[in-house]
């Protein structure tokens, strides 16, 4: 059921997105998000799955995790403790991309 949902969101999200920006190429980054109330096991297998449903729904460029890594560490950027808005503009300006999301699923 949660993942019918996921797949939902991201298809809501990506629809939106694109009707706003008139269909340009979308580049989009996904912060791992906060667990609330959930181990961070099982906030991170939502946060995967949310990323694999936005691939899916296509029209999107998504930034890999690996890759988000690699250029923020030389960029001398650490994610850990990143839960703020103004930090997670910070990223998304650091990865040239048009939308970042991030917050806390619970």
């Amino acid at each position: 059921m949660i993942w019918r949902r996921i797949g939902t969101v991201a298809t809501m999200l990506i629809s939106s997105a694109s009707i706003c920006l008139g269909q340009q190429p979308l580049t989009v980054a996904v912060l791992d998000f906060d667990g609330l109330g959930i181990s961070q096991v099982e906030s991170a297998v939502v946060t995967s799955r949310l990323r694999t449903e936005l691939v899916e729904v296509g029209a999107i460029t998504l930034i890999e995790r690996g890759a988000m890594e690699q250029i923020l560490t030389e960029q001398d950027f650490q994610l850990s403790g990143c839960t703020s808005n103004e930090c997670a503009v910070e990223v998304g300006r650091l990865l040239n991309v048009s939308f970042m999301l991030a917050g806390t699923i619970g």
